[in-house]
Order: C-alpha cells, then structure tokens, then sequence
C-alpha cells in the first residue's frame, strides 16, 4: 500500500504543481489544459495548493475520513423514510441545477450563435449533425416563455441545467448498480461528479449539454441491461436519442452491438427488436413532419419548429449526407465535420502538437481519469477479467470513442474547442472510476485515493467554471 500511495503522490504533485506553475505564465501552446487557474487571487491559489498538499497526507486524509464517518453522520444518512430520500434528492437536484444556471459559461462558441438564432427565430433553418438539440431547446424555450419572459441564452443555460441533473443521476444510479458496498458507492459519484466536462452543464452556449445527458442515459440503460434491470426496447430507444442528439454519437454502435449479440440464445429476438424499434422511430418522425407540412400541427404550434420538415420533405445536401449517407457531399462531412480540415488538407495526426492537444484536453475534462487509468495499470492491470460485461461494454464505448477523439483535429486550437471534446471523455471518466473502485480491495487505500482525486478534480474544475463564467 505504501508502494501505491508514493505513486499517487507524485503523480498528484506534479498534477497540482503544473496547475499552479502554469497559472502565473502565457501557457496556451503546451499547458493550456491546466492555465485556468490564473483567473484566481494568488493567494487563493497558493490557498488551494496547500489544500491539495494536506490532503495527500495519509494522517490528515484519515481524520477528514474519520469526522465524515462520526455516528451522528451515518446515522442521519442512513435513510429509511421514503418522504426524507424524496425530500434530500429533490433539494440537491435543485440546489445543482440552480448551481449549473447561476454560474452559467458567457463565451459563445461558433454553433452557440446557429442555436441562438434559431431560438430567436424559433424556426430551424441550418442543416447541422444534430436534430434533437435544436429542437428540444426552442420547444423549451416555448414553454417557458408562456410563464415568464427569459433570454435566448438563459433557456440554453437552462436546457445545460437540466441536463447536469440527469448526468448526476445517471451516474448516482450507475454506482448503485455497480457496487454493493456505500463507500464505492460514494467514490465513484465523487469522482465522476467533480471532472472538468461538467463544466458544461454550466450554460455551455454550445450543442454537447443534451448529447452528454443523452449518453448518461444510455451508460446507465447499458449497465442496467447487463444487470438484467432494463428490457432492449428501453436501451435502443436511449442509443437511438443518444445518437439523434448528436450523429457523433454513432460511436456508442459497437458497445450497443456487444449489448444486443452478447447472449447467443437472444440474438435472433433482440436484432427483431432493433429493426422494429427503429422502423417505428422512423414513422413516427415521417408522420411528424408530415403533419407540420400539412399544417394538422400549426405553424405556431409549440411542437413545430420546421426541423423536421425541412429534413425529410426538402433536398438539404448535408441532412441527406448526415442521415441518408449520400456521397454527394461525404468528403466534406469527413474532412471538414469529422477531421475540422479542409478538403486538400493532410490531417496532421502523429505530430507532436496533437499530443500535446490530447494531453491537454484529458487533462481539463478529467484529470483523474488520467491519472487512474495510468495506476490501474501498474498495479491491477492483471485482475482484469474480460468476462465481465460491464467492463467489456464500458471498454468498447472507451476504446471508439478516444479513436474518435484521436482523429478529430481541434478546428480552432487549445481550450475553444474543449467541449467538442467532452462527449467522448464521459465514457472514459466512468470506465477509468469503475476500474479503480471494482478492483480495489483495501477500503483504507481506497479512501485516501478518492478523497485525493476528489479534492484535485474540484482544485481543477471550479477556476475552469469560473474562467467560463468570466467570459
């Protein structure tokens, strides 16, 4: 254990000195994963660094352990009531929502501006890669604006919200599923919790907030039918919404295939469901903008927003490439959408300056994950056990979604891009958070580590919020 804990400090030293060297320097070329933090007082960063540097003292992290582990503590945790778990769960659901709308992000991103004009206009008239975004955000803001009167950029602040809430549940209820025992319970919501990418459900002004809850979603419909807790028709809808909020999504295809062909004996049935699942899911959308077409849904209607309309009943090149796959416009999906290059462009993906793009942005999305992935393998990377289908599947939607993250090249360099990014870092924070809890056996290391990684997670997120927040 003493062998484990000296690794895990250095490599947190290190993690907590970058972050505070860097601060006081122009770092956008090489460290700009880690500069944020200059949007501090100098003292509440050297504060916030000695914090982290306490923590890392295994004495100091018992005690912190051993006054959150007090009778009195446990007892009032340890709820039987059924009114006071409703009551706590709809208090942090509305203390986190309102935390993801009071310090929402105010840097607008080049889709951001597409999404707020068409709230403003209320009509979708850009053909992008994804459907559900655009359409769930000017409905919402409909609905809204029948009670109260709020700007464009506050529904889309609202839309992140919401979206936060049902990424905390999602991976609350992951845990559960996973892990019997409260501590791991507890560890693996801190560390999922506290990693860079939430800084997008705080008013992202961007299309990746609903993605990220869709995909939650999906995560915790694809443990819950490993579990035997969630019937297929439930897990494809999620990967079908998953996927309509963001064609990128199209990289949880793999783990959804491993889901649906990993029992021989419901192979036959689960593929019968897929097809009818989508052949409705199709009709249903056709019939939908039939309807809007035929004015059966007015024009002024809540639910219309054009979108669908002018998907299926009118010739837009790129909604036929991102959905009918036509090759008229393929090379430009690939190089432009996919690659962020031009048509002629060699996409630079072995030099060293797309490295340092990785590094950096799995240093700001989630820190952690990095360095867990890293100690899994140096110390369980034995204990693997491939026969277990939560890891397989969790693994699989890992493994494509870093090869989608390795081949999309930033299309406008260090962090302005970060949340195009923190899609596919979702599935890497749980996977990286289950292999250190599942395989963990000492409780006492166990504890120390997430409490460590837990407080240099919030050391690193919240000057990321702020530093979004500031514009």
């Amino acid at each position: 254990m003493k062998y484990k804990h000296l690794i895990i400090t250095i490599l947190s030293i290190c993690i907590l000195g970058i972050h505070f060297i860097s601060s006081f320097f122009s770092s956008e070329k090489y460290f700009w994963g880690f500069y944020h933090m200059s949007v501090l007082h100098v003292w509440i960063r050297i504060t916030a660094l000695i914090i982290g540097l306490i923590i890392l003292m295994p004495k100091i992290n018992d005690l912190i352990w051993k006054i959150f582990s007090h009778k009195k503590i446990i007892q009032y945790l340890n709820i039987k009531s059924k009114k006071k778990i409703l009551f706590l769960t709809t208090f942090f659901i509305l203390a986190f929502f309102i935390l993801f709308v009071v310090f929402k992000s105010k840097i607008v991103h080049s889709d951001g501006r597409f999404l707020i004009n068409n709230i403003q206009t209320g009509y979708i008239n850009q053909g992008k890669m994804y459907l559900l975004n655009p359409m769930i955000m000017i409905i919402l803001h409909r609905i809204i604006n029948i009670f109260i009167t709020v700007p464009d950029t506050n529904t889309i602040a609202i839309s992140s919200a919401l979206s936060g809430v049902v990424y905390l549940i999602s991976i609350a209820l992951i845990g559960k599923a996973l892990f019997k025992k409260k501590l791991k319970k507890i560890s693996f919501f801190l560390l999922c919790s506290s990693v860079g990418l939430i800084a997008i459900f705080f008013g992202d002004i961007e299309s990746y907030a609903i993605f990220l809850g869709f995909m939650s979603i999906y995560l915790l419909m694809g443990v819950y039918y490993l579990k035997g807790k969630c019937p297929i028709n439930i897990l494809i809808c999620s990967a079908l919404f998953t996927i309509l909020a963001h064609m990128k999504g199209l990289f949880i295809i793999p783990s959804l295939i491993f889901l649906i062909l990993h029992k021989e004996k419901n192979r036959k049935k689960n593929l019968i469901k897929v097809f009818r699942v989508g052949a409705y899911t199709l009709i249903i959308l056709i019939l939908f903008a039939f309807f809007i077409e035929k004015d059966i849904i007015p024009k002024n209607s809540i639910l219309n927003t054009g979108y669908l309309e002018n998907s299926l009943f009118t010739i837009n090149p790129n909604l036929c490439v991102y959905y009918l796959c036509q090759a008229t416009n393929f090379k430009e999906v690939i190089f432009w959408n996919f690659l962020h290059l031009k048509e002629n462009e060699v996409p630079k993906l072995f030099c060293k300056e797309h490295f340092f793009q990785l590094f950096n942005l799995s240093i700001l999305l989630g820190p952690i994950s990095f360095m867990t992935l890293i100690i899994f393998f140096i110390f369980y990377k034995n204990k693997i056990n491939f026969k277990n289908n939560i890891f397989v599947f969790l693994l699989i939607n890992s493994i494509f979604s870093f090869i989608l993250t390795f081949v999309t090249v930033s299309g406008y360099g260090y962090h302005l891009d970060w949340n195009h990014f923190a899609m596919f870092e979702i599935s890497i924070v749980i996977l990286s958070s289950f292999l250190l809890i599942n395989y963990e056996k000492d409780e006492i290391f166990l504890k120390r580590t997430t409490l460590i990684f837990f407080t240099i997670n919030l050391i690193h997120t919240i000057p990321w919020i702020i530093f979004n927040y500031l514009g």
